[in-house]
């Protein structure tokens, strides 16, 4: 079987020997690839619409895995038990939505909590980190002509710079590997910038200073 790369990319950061929710699952193909290809992997396929779980049940069905994963219809996390042999899921939601998903002190007890977010990515890196989490683990899927930015967090308390919490701290690590996923932030912040009046001058500072930043991690 093989998967859309972003979802791929999800599928690289998860072990064996895990629970893994998966929140918004669409057609259940991450949960029917997780347990073709980990060892000891139980999945919930979780989706707020019957429609797209008809859909994952008839996936799931052609692959014989009925007894490996198991279909919810349900709000995000709720009436799901969650431990530390668990990893939450969250991917091609938005910022907000993903948030309210979260707003659940059982999320504490999960080994970790993977996310990929349609937008407002440093806004996100912040929030978890408010939330009690640290990043585990970042990577850059380029996928149907987007870039996805997946994000592996932990509990725990870290401090991250500013600069860190807009680029991501692993993702500046691996900058030579993400240089693509940077000349396209660059590109964007330089558009962003070309459509803010100059009489915005504390808006163009932070945008101009963005992209400083990024010209500088490109060298």
């Amino acid at each position: 079987m093989i998967l859309p790369k972003r979802l791929n990319k999800i599928a690289e950061l998860i072990e064996d020997d895990v629970v893994v929710i998966d929140v918004g699952c669409d057609h259940a193909l991450l949960d029917i690839y997780l347990t073709l290809n980990r060892n000891n992997v139980f999945c919930y396929a979780c989706d707020i619409k019957e429609s797209a779980l008809e859909i994952a049940k008839k996936n799931i069905n052609k692959y014989k895995l009925d007894n490996k994963i198991e279909v919810r219809c349900c709000d995000g996390i709720s009436d799901l038990e969650i431990n530390n042999n668990t990893i939450i899921v969250i991917s091609g939601m938005g910022k907000s939505t993903i948030m309210h998903i979260l707003d659940d002190d059982r999320i504490y007890n999960a080994r970790r909590i993977i996310i990929q977010s349609n937008n407002e990515i440093e806004d996100l890196r912040n929030d978890m980190i408010n939330k009690g989490f640290c990043i585990d683990n970042e990577v850059v899927s380029f996928d149907r002509n987007k870039y996805y930015v997946i994000i592996s967090f932990k509990k725990g308390n870290k401090k991250y710079s500013n600069d860190e919490l807009y680029l991501g701290p692993i993702l500046i690590k691996n900058n030579k590997e993400n240089s693509d996923y940077f000349k396209f932030l660059l590109e964007k912040e330089k558009n962003i910038l070309g459509t803010i009046p100059s009489k915005y001058v504390y808006i163009r500072k932070n945008i101009e200073k963005n992209i400083e930043k990024i010209i500088q991690l490109l060298k």
